[in-house]
């Protein structure tokens, strides 16, 4: 979902064997992901788009307010729940992260640019099984 706008609801969906992003949000203030249900998101390798910000199963780029609560994520080729700010993680079960590439992580926030991160709650998840893939990590590292 690109663009702008607000007051943003995906709840109840069952998203399974994406080739690369499960759920991709951009710009959006008042963003609310619930009780949606990802499996199999980018774990082909080379069937994701190269580089960073790829084979995630819910990525939230620039929104504002955004609460991503009872999910179940499952099996997913990177990372599976990157944020910025302003976003509220609570009550999510993921499992079986990393599974195509390495260096990521089942709640994920990267700050690059070293900048302040801001009002961000990470509460009550159980996660698990998240090993990385050593054949998806850059040669010699």
């Amino acid at each position: 979902i690109t663009g702008t706008g607000s007051a943003l609801r995906l709840e109840n969906n069952y998203i399974e064997q994406a080739s690369n992003n499960g759920i991709s949000i951009q710009q959006y203030d008042d963003v609310t992901i619930r009780g949606n249900t990802l499996r199999k998101i980018g774990v082909t390798p080379g069937r994701s788009l190269s580089g960073d910000g790829q084979a995630m199963a819910c990525l939230l780029t620039g929104t504002g307010r955004a609460l991503v609560e009872q999910n179940v994520v499952d099996s997913v080729g990177y990372s599976g729940i990157v944020f910025t700010d302003n976003t509220t993680i609570r009550r999510n079960v993921l499992s079986n992260l990393c599974l195509a590439k390495s260096d990521g992580g089942a709640i994920y926030s990267w700050n690059g640019n070293r900048q302040s991160r801001k009002d961000n709650l990470i509460e009550d998840n159980i996660v698990f099984n998240v090993l990385g893939a050593p054949d998806g990590a850059p040669a010699g590292t």
